[in-house]
C-alpha cells in the first residue's frame, strides 16, 4: 500500500522532517479548526546536524480537513539552550489533549551526559493553549531525577499517551525499567493531571514485540491501543476493556518495503482518532530521503484505506531525489563489484 504522505507545511527554521503525531479532532472547532496536531522533527536514519536528535522540537499545526496542514506562526513551541544544544540533550514524544476548552501539549525533556542518556534523566513537561497559537510556559508534570517521582512512574516515561475519560486524566506510558524483564506499558491517573498515584503494569496478552510508542484511546467504552513494536518494527493493535489488560487483535501496518514509498524503511508512533463513524489512523513513516506522516481510515478494522492529497508537491521532489539516490548506490555497487 504506497500512496501520498499529508501535505503538511515546514516550520521556519526547522528541517522539513515529520515525526511522532499527535491529532485531536474537535468538531465544534477550537481556534477557527476543528483539527490540530503535534509533531517533532526528526528522521531515523538521516544525521541531521548538529546531531540527529536536536531538531526535534515540539512543533503544532492545524487544518481544515486532516490532510492538509498550516504550521502555527511561533514553532517550535519550546526548543532547547545552548548548554543543552552542547550537551546533545532532546526533546521528544509530544502529545495532545483537548478539555474543557484547553489544548494540552505533553512532551519530553531527555538529558544526556558525554552524548549517553544520563540513569532517570527525563522530564515530561506540559504546556496549554486557548487558541492552539499562544501557549503557556511549561509546566514540570514528572522528573526522573526525583527518587519519589521514580517510585511512582517508574525508571522511564516513553511515549506518554494521556486522556480525559470524562472524570479523570489517564495516561498510558513505555517503561523500560531495569527490574522489567522487557520493556512494559504502564498506567497511571490523575483528578487534575498535576498529582498522579501509583502506576500499574499493563499485561499485553498474545502480544509478542517489544513495546516502544503507544498511543490509547477510549471510544464507546472500549480502550484501543496503537503499538509501534521495535523488535518487529510493526504497528499494531490492542483492545482492552479496564486499559490494564490488553488483548492483541491483529497487526495494522508494516515497512512496506516498495522502493518509492514513503514508509519503505521505517514506521513509528502513530495515533488514533475517531471522527462520526470512521477510525483514523495517522502514523509516522520514513524512507532514505524523508520522514512523514500517512493517513489509513477504516470503519471495520479489517479493510484500511489510504487518504491523502492528490498532489504534495515536496514529497515529489522527494521521489526524484531517491530514485536519484538508488540509482547512485547501484552504480557504486557495480563499480565495487568490478575493483574486486
Amino acid at each position: 500500500m504506497s500512496f501520498i504522505p499529508l501535505d503538511i507545511e515546514k516550520s521556519r527554521n526547522i528541517p522539513r522532517y515529520f515525526w511522532h503525531p499527535s491529532v485531536v479532532y474537535i468538531p465544534e472547532g477550537f481556534g477557527g479548526h476543528k483539527w490540530w496536531m503535534a509533531q517533532t522533527p526528526y528522521h531515523p536514519l538521516v544525521d541531521i546536524k548538529p546531531y540527529q536528535s536536536r531538531w526535534e522540537l515540539p512543533c503544532v499545526y492545524w487544518s481544515e480537513d486532516g490532510i492538509r496542514w498550516k504550521s502555527i506562526p511561533y514553532n517550535p513551541v519550546d526548543d532547547l539552550t545552548p548548554e543543552q544544544i552542547y550537551s546533545e540533550d532532546y526533546l521528544s514524544d509530544t502529545h495532545l489533549v483537548y478539555h474543557e476548552g484547553i489544548l494540552e501539549l505533553y512532551y519530553r525533556l531527555s538529558l544526556l551526559k558525554d552524548k549517553k542518556l544520563r540513569d532517570n534523566k527525563t522530564l515530561l513537561f506540559k504546556r496549554t493553549s486557548l487558541d492552539g497559537i499562544h501557549w503557556s510556559s511549561r509546566k514540570l508534570i514528572v522528573d526522573l531525577r526525583d527518587k519519589n517521582d521514580v517510585s511512582v512512574w517508574g525508571e522511564q516515561v516513553i511515549s506518554p499517551s494521556i486522556i480525559w475519560d470524562g472524570t479523570q486524566y489517564l495516561c498510558w506510558y513505555v517503561d523500560s525499567s531495569s527490574y522489567i524483564p522487557q520493556k512494559g506499558i504502564r498506567m497511571i491517573s490523575s483528578s487534575d493531571g498535576t498529582n498522579w498515584g501509583n502506576s500499574t503494569l499493563c499485561k499485553l496478552i498474545d502480544y509478542t514485540d517489544m513495546p516502544w510508542h503507544i498511543d490509547v484511546k477510549k471510544i464507546d467504552g472500549t480502550y484501543y491501543l496503537l503499538c509501534y513494536g521495535d523488535k518487529n518494527r510493526t504497528l499494531s493493535l490492542l483492545t482492552s476493556i479496564d486499559g490494564i489488560t490488553w488483548k492483541y487483535p491483529r497487526t495494522i501496518l508494516t515497512a512496506s518495503g516498495e522502493r518509492f514509498s514513503f514508509y519503505s524503511d521505517y514506521i513509528y508512533r502513530s495515533c488514533l482518532v475517531c471522527k462520526e463513524d470512521q477510525f483514523l489512523i495517522f502514523f509516522s513513516g520514513a524512507n532514505r530521503i524523508r520522514s512523514y506522516i500517512g493517513l489509513l481510515g477504516t470503519k471495520d478494522w479489517k479493510k484500511f484505506t489510504p487518504i491523502y492529497p492528490r498532489i504534495n508537491y515536496w514529497y515529489t521532489i522527494d521521489i526524484i531525489r531517491l530514485v536519484v539516490f538508488k540509482i547512485t548506490n547501484k552504480i557504486v555497487k557495480i563499480f565495487k563489484h568490478n575493483d574486486k
